[in-house]
Parts: structure tokens; C-alpha cells; sequence
């Protein structure tokens, strides 16, 4: 989570787009410009930024989600009493949004167009941090730092159907809709568990050799997202360089 942490630091977000190419470094560089920088302000550093099809990008601020306005670069509104979120998960032909809440042991339950609490869902784990919502099997997984272990519930009803073991502490997630969910788990050397999302159990664990935990959240970028892999790589190796 290097990147966001260091967004944390500078207390400022920049919109940035990345183009793929196919040949050389610098190719890649010169394809990525910076086209906005947006001065938030505010308490709280943030963590996972997820986007809508609505302009509107949901930011985790400890305590509080703020959503901006991708047209404007503004506040537009807030949901509240979220303590220690990360992530945000949408699903919207629900209309509904979910928080982890990793100081809580919970997740907020909101509606995606007043973006009010509907209800508050205690999880029987502890730190959730990613959050993923599955629109195939409607599930909701919280990815669950200190108990080392991953909660799946029921997006409709909210009733926890699983809990799912992983061998450390898991990260960041990404679903490919095609019924898997991959995971970094925070090991050394790193780890990723892939999770069958239709039979919530763990398919497969990938050892990652040579790899710190830190490297497994790219990782997973670099496997679920097959067409931004090749620039991806680009440009972390520029950067290492």
C-alpha cells in the first residue's frame, strides 16, 4: 500500500491517466500525464478509492467516506461514522454501498443515491480491510486483516454466510467475474490465495518466490488485469530502476 500511503503524505489526490504501449520504458513515461490535482483538505489520510459510473469517487477517510465529483474535483457528499474504513464495494442494482470498518469490525450498508446508512452489520472477525462485492453470486467479502481470515455475506438478506481461513493477512482483492477472487496475502515471501467465489472456499495458493508481501498487491493487478499488465510492469520497473 505504498501508493496510498504516500497520497497520505502529500494530502492532495492526482487524477492520473495511464496508456498502454507496447514498446519500451520510455514509451510508457511519456504516455502517463497528470490532468488534475485536487486539494481536499480535511481530517484523515485515506485508503482505497473506488469510482462510480456516476462521477463520483468514493474516498475512505478513516472515520468518514467523502465522495468526490470527478467533474469538478469537489466534495459532494459524505458518509459518516465508518471508524477505520478502507474500502468501498458498489453494487448497484442493489443500490447499495459497503464500508469496511476496521476499527469497528463492521460494515456500513448505504444507499448509493442519498448515500444514508440503511444499517450497520457487525462482522465476526476482526480489521476488515479490502471489500469486495461479487454481482454474479451477490456476496459481499470483507478481507479481514487481524483474524486472518475472509467474511462473505449475503448482499440482499446481510446475514454472514462464510468465513473463509487464509494462511496470513490478507490485503487487497480483485474479483474477475468469472468466479474467482484473488488475494495478496501479507507474508514473506509473498502469497496469493485465489478463492472460488461460488463455493466460498479457497481454490488455490500461489506461492510468490523471491517476492516481498509488499510487491503481492501488484501482483494481483498484474493477474486479474490482463490489459493493463504489460504497462503496469513498464512502469513499476522505471520506477525501481
Amino acid at each position: 500500500m505504498f501508493i496510498q500511503r504516500a497520497a497520505k503524505v502529500f494530502g492532495m489526490m492526482a487524477l492520473i491517466v495511464v496508456m498502454e504501449t507496447t514498446s519500451g520504458s520510455a514509451q510508457a513515461a511519456s504516455a502517463m500525464q497528470v490532468l488534475q490535482r485536487w486539494s481536499l483538505g480535511g481530517d484523515g489520510g485515506w485508503d482505497y478509492l473506488t469510482v462510480d459510473s456516476q462521477h463520483r469517487l468514493f474516498l475512505s477517510r478513516g472515520t468518514r467516506v467523502d465522495v468526490v465529483d470527478t467533474r469538478t474535483g469537489k466534495v459532494s457528499g459524505t458518509i459518516p461514522d465508518t471508524q477505520g474504513v478502507h474500502g468501498v464495494a458498489l453494487a448497484p442494482e442493489l443500490h447499495r454501498g459497503f464500508t469496511s470498518n476496521g476499527r469497528a469490525d463492521s460494515v456500513t450498508v448505504f444507499d448509493l443515491d442519498t448515500l444514508k446508512t440503511l444499517q450497520v452489520v457487525k462482522v465476526p472477525a476482526h480489521n476488515p480491510d479490502c471489500i469486495v462485492y461479487d454481482p454474479v453470486g451477490k456476496h459481499v467479502f470483507t478481507f479481514n486483516g487481524r483474524s486472518k481470515d475472509v467474511t462473505v455475506l449475503d448482499a440482499t438478506t446481510l446475514a454472514v454466510v462464510a468465513t473463509i481461513p487464509v494462511p496470513d493477512k490478507p490485503e487487497f482483492a480483485q474479483d474477475d467475474l468469472a468466479g474467482h477472487i484473488f488475494v495478496n496475502i501479507e507474508s514473506d515471501p509473498g502469497q496469493m490465495v485465489v478463492i472460488d467465489s461460488r463455493k466460498l472456499t479457497v481454490q488455490s495458493t500461489w506461492p510468490l518466490p523471491g517476492m516481498p508481501r509488499s510487491f503481492s498487491q501488484v501482483c494481483t493487478y498484474f493477474k486479474c488485469l490482463p490489459r493493463v499488465r504489460k504497462a503496469a510492469a513498464i512502469s513499476f520497473s522505471s520506477m525501481l530502476a
